[in-house]
């Protein structure tokens, strides 16, 4: 058997890094401009802002408490909904409202009561598909083994699927939430109608105002379906006031590692909030933009910074303001007001006043 034989040479020296310097000339460190652009460079700009993740993602958070803001009216008139046990009602936005994040809070509140609710989440589209709707409604009275194996509700009539969801519910209620509604067959529209007249269920759609409004002539037009299916809710979210899209906003930037609603000031945060026109999802979505363009332009954090820090303490000259009581228009006294970011003003009487703070303000160093 024959030997192969390996012969070895020593490789080319590699040319340098940089310059263009002879091989045996060690570059030991950057040059000063390339260490620059190395910094000015980035590519995790979340940690360039100090997140240790993308505090503007669009999407449900959790725990959903600790972030839902707004529609404080809204949730109100859903708890009433579910205490006065009525049976239909909708939920009606367009896309990027918060139609989601509302019913998303529903089913968790509701499942703290599990004794006496079984909440059911549905997409919408499950409506359009026969007995696809059918194996949803019972699918929360199936044991592991039914529902991975055996399997017995594809064999089962729509007769049956009632009679066994209405022994297994006993006294308690069913409360379905179905998101992203958008059409309902006639087939699934009278099982529904059926299990108002069985069992105790509550059931909320939440779609576009559109699909919504069809519905409701849909059913309106056939007198034994419109009685079950009047709207006893009809919720309309037309988006979050300014101090609750803030509020959003320094929730999920704190949650992160942040701080307030940095890296924006209040001014320049209503100028996004004013695109968004009261969308929480396109207001995530322009933070998010907003917030990659500002880790790379660290000039235009810092002028924001400073300009919240003026903002702060700004003191506003003297005005004067009329008094109200017993004194006559005429008589005015010299204040001066200390405004403060979200807090109460600092009101000082007289032309030479004594200096008080509130206990909302640290006092700051006096010169």
């Amino acid at each position: 058997m024959g030997l192969i034989k390996f012969k070895f040479e020593e490789d080319e020296p590699e040319e340098p890094l940089f310059g263009t310097g002879p091989p045996e000339e060690k570059l030991t460190e950057f040059p000063e401009e390339i260490k620059k652009d190395k910094d000015e460079f980035i590519i995790d700009w979340e940690k360039r802002l100090g997140f240790s993740k993308d505090p503007f993602m669009d999407d449900i958070q959790k725990p959903i408490e600790r972030f839902i803001t707004g529609y404080k009216e809204e949730r109100e008139k859903l708890n009433l909904f579910i205490i006065e046990k009525k049976r239909f009602g909708t939920i009606s936005a367009e896309f990027g409202y918060g139609k989601s994040t509302v019913l998303f809070w529903l089913a968790k509140q509701l499942r703290r009561h599990s004794r006496k609710i079984i909440v059911l989440p549905l997409n919408g589209k499950i409506l359009l598909e026969g007995k696809g709707f059918l194996s949803a409604i019972i699918h929360p009275f199936l044991g592991i083994i039914e529902k991975t194996i055996k399997k017995p509700h594809f064999s089962m009539t729509s007769e049956e699927i009632c009679s066994r969801v209405k022994r297994k519910l006993g006294r308690k209620t069913l409360v379905l939430l179905v998101d992203c509604f958008t059409s309902i067959s006639k087939q699934n529209l009278a099982l529904l109608n059926d299990l108002f007249s069985s069992i105790q269920i509550r059931v909320v759609f939440a779609g576009n105002p559109k699909q919504i409004d069809k519905l409701k002539s849909s059913c309106a037009s056939d007198p034994d379906i419109a009685k079950n299916f009047n709207d006893q809710l009809n919720i309309k979210l037309h988006g979050l006031s300014f101090q609750d899209m803030k509020e959003l906003i320094m929730k999920r930037v704190e949650f992160y590692g942040g701080i307030s609603i940095e890296p924006f000031n209040e001014p320049y945060l209503k100028k996004i909030y004013k695109k968004s026109e009261g969308s929480p999802s396109r207001m995530l979505n322009l933070c998010h933009n907003q917030a990659m363009e500002l880790s790379v332009n660290p000039e235009k954090v810092r002028s924001l910074k400073e300009e919240t820090a003026q903002l702060k303490t700004m003191v506003y000259s003297s005005e004067e303001f009329e008094h109200q009581g017993n004194t006559k228009n005429s008589d005015y006294d010299k204040i001066e007001i200390i405004r403060h970011e979200n807090k109460e003003p600092i009101v000082i009487k007289g032309d030479e006043p004594e200096v008080h703070y509130s206990n909302v303000y640290e006092k700051d160093k006096e010169e």
